[in-house]
């Protein structure tokens, strides 16, 4: 059985509790993201990987000391690096899957505009 987590203070900037399973680990201004207008894509989370990914090894190439160590590293990256050729991927579905329902749409408009002016004057008659 596992020990329950201390409950951390909200932060001296947020107004209202967090909710939800995750709430409590998200600061006043990561809510704020998380609530605010939604993207469907993921350069962000692409952007944070990066970061994440850059900062990763500007802090542990210096500390690299054995053989061992670099495998590790470079385990660890070639790791990170698949992970964010995925989201890339993933991406680039996202934005060809919306591209495709834009197209769609634009067509079923086109079509709707040519045969309204049909289909009113059949209502007539």
């Amino acid at each position: 059985m596992q020990e329950a987590r201390p409950q951390e203070t909200p932060s001296p900037g947020s107004k209202k509790p967090r909710k939800g399973f995750y709430g409590q680990h998200f600061t006043a201004a990561e809510v704020n993201d998380l609530t605010g207008e939604t993207r469907p894509d993921l350069s962000d989370e692409i952007a944070l990987l990066k970061v994440a990914i850059r900062r990763f090894v500007d802090e542990t190439l210096s500390s690299v000391e054995s053989f061992e160590d670099g495998v590790k590293l470079l385990n660890t990256l070639t790791s990170a690096v698949s992970r964010l050729a995925r989201l890339v991927a993933s991406n680039h579905k996202l934005e060809v899957d919306q591209d495709v329902d834009n197209s769609l749409r634009q067509a079923l408009n086109e079509v709707l505009q040519r045969i309204k002016p049909g289909i009113e004057e059949e209502d007539l008659d």
